[in-house]
């Protein structure tokens, strides 16, 4: 019998031109099917080389990574905190529906945290990032279009930044049933992270409070917040998933492209982009880290990012500075999300106000992220972009 090749070569007579074409065309897909297992080959060494890539730099930035345990345990510590001042019992009085609505924190609990975070760095100060003050308060509320046009649009979120820290003095609502007079003179200057979650459980019964549809706006011009009943309504918990998803995951996706860090920073494909540039990321780092050693200031990074080019239009959207600041920020990793280490740093503010090797990792991707949004482009890809700038900037 001859081969197919014999076949193709040598039938070229008018009575084997069926023969030869059927030779050609099984050729053709024997040399396809031989490039498809040749790509398979390629693609499982490309794998199992990045795999070993990431596993390295995962151990890097170990205390960088997500962790469901602490998670639970940083929610468990904010919880507790929420109600320090009976707050929760006077947003939620029953106890099963006050589980439901930790659950709904629970499970958005990260990209809230990051949320807050963001806002909290909008000012100049990134030593004092865990803590909200009105202006920012006010200017996350209006972003996420939780107050509508209106002469008590004020009003409103001074009475939920006032009443989510425990500050019943100008409302009907009281922790204690039993004493509805006199009320709270607790000055709220700023809020934390735990009365940042006690505002979004206000402005969702709020809402359904004084317009009864989410979707519909942000509070009903003419229902001041102090006349707001919060009392008579059902399913809580399922009013501030409304809330959440209506309100707060829009803002999530326009305000904070980088917020898929987290994602990427256990995705093997960008990691091995970084075990690539390791090397110059650490001298880079070691080089700008003049202020203390082995950290950098919200300052020396911004430094870093603006020397890379990546500050301006240029190619991807604009990247401001206030960008580079809540990105600093947004690095930041807690304990309450890793494990203990020994860091140096003395307090927490020191610690949202410097920088170590793993977060400026972290903060590379998310540069990358938010710079180049456009999901056309892999994760990796946009990331390297960052990266690529980065590690030419000069020392």
């Amino acid at each position: 019998k001859k081969s197919r090749w014999q076949t193709i070569a040598f039938a070229v007579s008018p009575s084997s031109s069926a023969k030869r074409d059927a030779a050609i065309a099984e050729e053709y897909d024997a040399q396809n099917a031989k490039k498809v297992a040749i790509k398979a080959l390629e693609d499982e060494a490309d794998r199992l080389e990045n795999m070993r890539k990431a596993d390295h730099i995962r151990e890097i930035i170990a205390d960088q990574l997500p962790d469901q345990d602490a998670v639970e345990e940083a929610l468990s510590e904010d919880w507790f905190s929420m109600n320090k001042k009976r707050v929760l019992d006077a947003l939620v009085e029953d106890p099963e529906e006050q589980g439901r609505v930790k659950d709904v924190l629970k499970q958005h609990y990260v990209q809230l945290d990051e949320l807050f975070k963001t806002f909290a760095a909008s000012g100049s100060s990134i030593a004092d990032a865990q803590d909200l003050e009105l202006s920012e308060f006010e200017d996350f509320c209006h972003q996420a279009s939780l107050v509508a046009t209106g002469p008590h649009a004020t009003s409103v979120m001074v009475s939920c930044f006032q009443e989510c820290n425990g500050d019943f003095s100008h409302s009907h609502r009281q922790p204690d049933k039993r004493s509805r007079r006199g009320g709270s003179t607790i000055q709220t200057a700023h809020v934390a992270r735990p009365e940042f979650f006690n505002s979004l459980i206000w402005f969702s019964l709020f809402m359904a409070s004084t317009d009864g549809s989410p979707e519909h706006g942000g509070g009903a011009p003419g229902s001041p917040a102090w006349a707001a009943e919060f009392a008579t309504i059902k399913n809580k918990a399922e009013k501030l998933e409304i809330m959440l998803e209506v309100r707060i995951a829009p803002l999530i996706a326009r305000k904070l492209p980088g917020s898929q860090g987290k994602i990427a920073l256990n995705t093997d494909s960008v990691l091995a982009r970084v075990y690539d540039v390791e090397n110059d990321l650490r001298r880079l780092f070691e080089a700008r880290a003049l202020s203390v050693k082995n950290e950098l200031s919200v300052v020396e990074f911004v430094g870093i990012v603006d020397g890379a080019g990546l500050v301006g239009d240029g190619d991807g959207k604009t990247l401001t500075l206030r960008d580079a600041r809540q990105t600093f920020a947004a690095a930041q990793s807690e304990s309450a999300f890793s494990p203990a280490v020994e860091s140096g740093k003395t307090n927490l503010k020191q610690a949202h106000a410097l920088m170590s090797f793993p977060e400026f990792v972290e903060a590379a991707v998310r540069i990358g992220l938010t710079k180049w949004p456009d999901s056309d482009l892999s994760l990796a890809d946009r990331v390297d972009r960052a990266l690529q700038a980065l590690v030419c900037c000069p020392l």
